[in-house]
């Protein structure tokens, strides 16, 4: 029996994304690069992403999971995203440039992790199920705005 898959790796960037809804900003020049070996299931049309590392702002994400094309205009899927920062600092590249000054007021220290799913239907009107859990390991938070700091957060 033939094998009805196509496999390769990808890799590309897109650089200077600008995200607003109203007066409200996002993100500003966020950059983003994706490396990743893939199977697509032509049958099925399934694509399999296999040790996907997504960089935000040189900041990197492990992706896996798939997503399926039913027709054009919509996409079943279930991927999960992990990250482990050992410094809290770096995450700071992500933050806009307006929120900045709010949270240069606080002291942050520790490990950051972040475990998310989205998993479900994309189409007009529908949004998959996204689930996150964000984890500040031996965590530390302190401001002069604080009447004491936060030690040992889990």
């Amino acid at each position: 029996m033939e094998d009805d898959n196509i496999r390769g790796d990808i890799e590309f960037g897109i650089k200077n994304i600008f995200a607003q809804q109203g007066k409200v900003i996002y993100s500003k020049k966020l950059h983003f690069d994706l490396s990743s070996g893939f199977v697509i299931d032509t049958t099925q049309h399934r694509y399999n992403l296999d040790a996907a590392k997504l960089a935000v702002n040189g900041l990197d994400f492990l992706v896996d999971g798939y997503f399926q094309t039913a027709n054009f205009d919509t996409i079943s899927m279930d991927l999960n995203l992990n990250l482990h920062a050992p410094a809290i600092a770096t995450v700071k590249k992500l933050i806009p440039t307006e929120l900045l000054p709010v949270i240069n007021n606080y002291d942050i220290d520790g490990e950051f992790l972040v475990n998310a799913n989205a998993k479900g239907i994309y189409a007009p009107e529908i949004l998959p199920q996204i689930t996150a859990s964000v984890l500040l390991k031996d965590g530390a938070l302190a401001s002069k705005e604080l009447p004491f700091a936060f030690k040992d957060i889990i």
